[in-house]
Formats: C-alpha cells, structure tokens, sequence
C-alpha cells in the first residue's frame, strides 16, 4: 500500500528551523519581548513530525516528535523567564544552552530516521550523502553549545551576545537547506507489506470436520 508523500512534514520541519533561528527582541517597558519565540519554531517542527509519523507512515518518527516536544518546552520556559526577568540571568543562559542541546538532539534524529527512509525506498546515495550532512550539522552545533556554555562566565559574555547567536543561525540556515533538498526529494513511503500465511485447501476442510 502506497502511503502519502513525505513533503509536507518535511516543510513544516524546514520552517520551524528557520523562524527557531530568528531572534528579534524589542523592549516594552521593563520587559523584553521576543516577536518570534523559539518555541513556535520548534512547536513547527513537532507538528512536522507529528505529520511524518501519523499521515505519512513513519512510525519511526516517535522519538523525534518526542525530542521536538522536549526542546518546545524549554524554548517556552526560556522566553517565560527571559520575558518576566531578564536575559542576562545565568537562568536564561543556562535554559539556552539546554534549547541547543535537546534541538540537535532533534534535529539529528530527524535526519537519522530520513537516512532510514532513504534506504528503505532503495535511496542509497541520498542516504549517505545525508548521513555525511548529519555528522557535520552535530559537530558544529555543539561547537556552538560549547560556546554559549563558555558565554556563561561574566568575562566572556560577548560571546553569548554575538558569537554565539551567529555560529547558530548559520548552522540553522544550513540545516534548513538541507530540509529543503529532502522535500524537494519528495519521497512517498512504501511500508513494507506482511507475509500472509497459506492455508490449504486441505488444512480448512480438515478444520471444519472437526
């Protein structure tokens, strides 16, 4: 049975990326105000997951819905907190380098599970140029989790401020083009079908006599 295409997960997934990556702040009073919170990027990439596992066929996308509910969670603590108190607290500093460590933890499970549907449609050298992309996209974004962790001293705050915000936006933008390619793959899932067990002419009449 023929299971429906793969693309419209995939975009959503591709959006969330990008609108997780913008970070545009405006103060309001004594508060900071995000316009575009992370968590509505992230909470994107859920229902893309959720997508990809429910409509189109990949049960194997449970922990990577799972992953992307975790990371939504504590994108909303952290514009919570940031909005209420400040974004300078070692709180909020803390929270952030948290949102990187569950958002790669999503982000590579995703593309772990679309090098799977790859070689299960017989995709195989889609399958490993993205299982080369997937190794990259993970090192480089916990070089930027290493900085922002750094960022957490006083003396090197900057790094939070600009380098930090740079280094993650980049890689993003890198990740959402790599999404891209895989809608416009545009792969239909064909779950593989179970083997039915024969029964014989005999083995039903001999089943009825008695």
């Amino acid at each position: 049975m023929v299971i429906s295409s793969t693309a419209s997960g995939y975009k959503k997934i591709m959006w969330g990326i990008l609108l997780s990556a913008v970070h545009i702040e405006i103060p309001i009073g004594i508060f900071m105000i995000q316009i575009l919170p992370m968590f509505l990027g992230f909470g994107l990439v859920m229902l893309g997951c959720m997508e990809l596992r429910d409509k189109a066929g990949l049960g194997f996308f449970d922990k990577a819905l799972k992953n992307a509910l975790i990371v939504s969670g504590v994108a909303l603590a952290l514009w919570v907190v940031g909005m209420f108190l400040s974004y300078g607290l070692a709180l909020t500093k803390g929270l952030m380098a948290m949102v990187h460590l569950f958002a790669i933890a999503t982000y590579g499970e995703i593309l772990n599970k679309t090098v799977r549907l790859y070689k299960l449609e017989g995709m195989t050298k889609q399958a490993d140029k993205l299982r080369k992309d997937r190794m990259t996209v993970i090192k480089i974004y916990l070089v930027g989790i290493v900085i922002c962790l750094l960022g957490m001293i006083p003396a090197l705050d900057f790094l939070n401020q600009y380098v930090t915000t740079s280094v993650m936006f980049m890689i993003n933008l890198w990740l959402s083009m790599i999404v891209q390619n895989i809608v416009k793959e545009d792969v239909t899932f064909h779950p593989p079908t179970e083997p039915t067990e024969f029964v014989s002419t005999a083995s039903l009449f001999e089943n009825a006599q008695q």
